[in-house]
């Protein structure tokens, strides 16, 4: 398979909706539109993933991403891919509207989503990577998320 069509598939609207409402499902629901454009950097980018999967119920964006050297590598650029995949989330709204979500200035999941029911072990990372990042998130104010990690501009 070549580069090219990897990269199709990882970034196809429908996989980006999924992992939407994964994220959607730890935030608890009702969650700010504008943190799904930092989520989808941070959960598709190897190194950030890795880190998101080790999380728990406790975590915060300070034990996640800021309290050593090697946690603040994950963020690093986090601007850059922000602005990079922004063009592939908005179409993965739009199929996460027509999945019977409610999409608005709030996010609202209309199923339960349960990572743990994946079968195949680097969905279920994704996945749960998704997840435990809306938990994260759930914890701070939106503009605290993007300040904290250095995102100033959508």
């Amino acid at each position: 398979m070549k580069i090219s069509e990897i990269e199709k598939l990882s970034l196809n609207p429908y996989w980006l909706s999924n992992i939407i409402c994964h994220f959607i499902e730890g935030y608890g629901n009702k969650a700010p539109f504008e943190l799904v454009y930092l989520a989808i950097p941070l959960i598709l980018r190897g190194e950030p993933r890795n880190g998101l999967c080790k999380l728990n119920t406790t975590s915060t964006i300070y034990s996640a991403f800021l309290d050593d050297k090697d946690k603040r590598k994950r963020i690093t650029a986090l601007q850059y891919y922000v602005e990079v995949y922004k063009e592939f989330v908005n179409p993965a709204f739009i199929v996460y509207a027509n999945k019977g979500n409610d999409f608005g200035i709030k996010l609202t999941n209309k199923n339960i989503y349960d990572y743990k029911k994946e079968r195949d072990k680097t969905t279920r990372n994704y996945l749960k990577a998704a997840h435990n990042l809306g938990n994260v998130f759930s914890k701070e104010k939106t503009q605290d998320c993007f300040f904290k990690l250095g995102v100033f501009k959508l």
